[in-house]
């Protein structure tokens, strides 16, 4: 199916007309629809499937991604935000929320966001590395390179890691181990600009 979203999207379409209050293939017409980038279409059947079946975080967490893609940016909120409140262990509804708190100039609660990500989830780089990122933004930098030494011992091969510790280092201007972590981020993405020119820069 992943393949051929048409025939896919035909499918469920097909399953649905034969049992209207089918969730199952209402959610996964939806999917469907945000995986072709068909927004529209999209919140149409994702919206549907959350009357049908009213706690599901994520019909609202997936909701939230189709009204972003049509840049109706206070529905994807409160979508990410009805998902995160039913489950606050979903990472990806907490990353959007959080997403969407930073993009509002509201560091403070995205920060918060993640460190709830952090406690439910100890081991995720990913959440880490997103709390370092509202950290450097809040020009705390030492807090941002904790996080980030973290994130590259969890995982010594994600080269946006290095390249964030990198890059951060070299505003202490630590520059050996900045070097270090640039040099480390380019070997594992060779083509990674960024961290070229902060190479270039140190």
């Amino acid at each position: 199916q992943a393949g051929l979203p048409a025939q896919a999207i035909q499918a469920y379409g097909r399953a649905l007309a034969l049992k209207p209050d089918y969730f199952e293939a209402c959610y996964n017409l939806g999917c469907a629809h945000l995986n072709a980038k068909e927004y529209i279409a999209a919140v149409r059947h994702l919206s549907r499937a959350t009357r049908l079946r009213e706690v599901c975080p994520e019909v609202y967490n997936n909701l939230g991604q189709a009204h972003e893609g049509l840049k109706e940016l206070d529905h994807a909120e409160q979508c990410y935000a009805k998902a995160y409140a039913m489950d606050p262990s979903m990472l990806a509804a907490c990353f959007n929320l959080a997403q969407r708190m930073k993009a509002k100039g509201r560091l403070d609660d995205a920060a918060r966001l993640y460190k709830d990500a952090i406690a439910r989830h100890p081991d995720s780089a990913s959440a880490i590395n997103n709390l370092g990122n509202i950290l450097r933004d809040q020009q705390r930098y030492d807090e941002a390179v904790a996080c980030y030494r973290q994130v590259v011992a969890l995982e010594p091969g994600l080269a946006e890691g290095h390249y964030n510790l990198g890059s951060t280092l070299r505003l202490h201007e630590r520059f050996e181990e900045a070097i270090i972590h640039l040099h480390r981020a380019v070997q594992l993405r060779p083509d990674y600009a960024d961290a070229w020119n902060n190479l270039a820069l140190t």
